[in-house]
């Protein structure tokens, strides 16, 4: 995504003239306004609508070309108010990366830290390998949040999420009852907000052959979020799963905003440029045109790309700050963009 996107920040395709300019210095004085918030449905506690995510992005050590941009990223979002970051151990280093990242500029306290497990994966390091002992599975749970913890050197989570439903559909082949493997990582992770190690709970998915199982999910058990892949290019997630959120109180989360970088492709290949009429809602490129399609709709409680490119990050946090769309202008949004 970050070569596409930057060739758009070269060409000045990414908004038509706006970027032939310094983007720093075009996005400067939106990003002094203050974030939008959308309140968590079960608790009314306010996030920014823009966070940050940190899949194939936050895979750094020192050693790594990008460590150093992928640090200022971090900490510009901090500066610039946001407040959610979502990993996972299966990112490779990212959970490790963020750690010593947010206690070394001493804002671990400040961000709302989401991250994922699931009982039939056990991470060590840049490997992984699945847990073959269903007795072993709660042991492999426990093992994950108390290694999350120990990175992020809290004593807490703000957000422990199932990673993609505990893979209800590959875990059929080896249990009777998959949703039963849902409901046990649901009722554990129940178990660790009870006793104060996380603050809310969660599901995941990135995958349409989910959304089923996820809608299930939704109703049947006492989730504060989800999380689901959208975009402005996939209505999918509109029709069902972001109405039956809202219908049951529970905060929503957007992964792969940018159709994991697809839509700046396409943009490009269409030589799309903005419409006129985009710079009355403040948006001055295709990522926050993206982006603030997505936290418009009311059931959406932020989005979290992902980016390791501190230009990026400013890009994406311009369309956290001004005015949203109503319905009638998401629907021009969505109409132009596929036109």
């Amino acid at each position: 995504m970050s070569l596409s996107r930057r060739s758009f920040l070269q060409t000045g395709l990414a908004s038509g003239a706006a970027f032939l300019f310094d983007p720093a210095e075009a996005l400067g004085a939106s990003l002094r306004q203050s974030p939008i918030r959308r309140a968590i449905p079960k608790s009314g506690e306010m996030l920014p609508v823009i966070g940050l995510g940190s899949v194939g992005t936050f895979n750094q050590t020192p050693q790594s070309d990008g460590y150093a941009d992928a640090q200022e990223v971090l900490r510009l979002f901090w500066e610039l108010g946001g407040k959610v970051v979502d990993t996972a151990p299966g990112y490779r280093n990212s959970e490790p990366f963020i750690g010593e990242t947010i206690q070394q500029f001493g804002i671990a306290d400040d961000l709302f830290l989401a991250t994922k497990f699931n009982a039939r994966q056990i991470y060590a390091g840049n490997s992984i390998r699945e847990s073959q002992d269903e007795a072993a599975d709660k042991a492999v749970m426990d093992e994950q949040l108390a290694e999350s913890l120990r990175l992020f050197g809290r004593s807490r989570l703000d957000l422990q999420q199932v990673w993609n439903l505990g893979d209800v559909q590959r875990n059929a082949q080896r249990s009777s009852e998959p949703a039963g493997f849902l409901q046990w990582h649901i009722e554990r992770a129940m178990e660790w907000k009870d006793t104060g190690l996380t603050r809310y709970i969660g599901v995941t998915t990135s995958r349409d052959p989910q959304y089923g199982e996820l809608e299930q999910a939704i109703s049947r058990y006492p989730l504060d979020f989800i999380q689901v892949d959208f975009s402005i290019e996939d209505p999918l997630p509109e029709e069902r799963l972001l109405p039956a959120a809202m219908d049951n109180g529970v905060a929503v989360l957007i992964n792969r905003p940018f159709g994991s970088g697809s839509l700046f492709r396409m943009a490009a290949q269409r030589g799309k440029t903005l419409p006129p009429w985009a710079e009355d809602l403040g948006i001055a490129t295709w990522a926050q045109y993206f982006l603030k399609f997505i936290v418009s709709h009311p059931a959406v409680t932020a989005a979290i790309p992902a980016t390791g490119n501190p230009v990026n990050l400013r890009d994406n946090m311009g369309a956290g700050v001004g005015e949203l769309p109503d319905q009638a202008m998401r629907s021009r949004m969505r109409e132009y963009w596929l036109a």
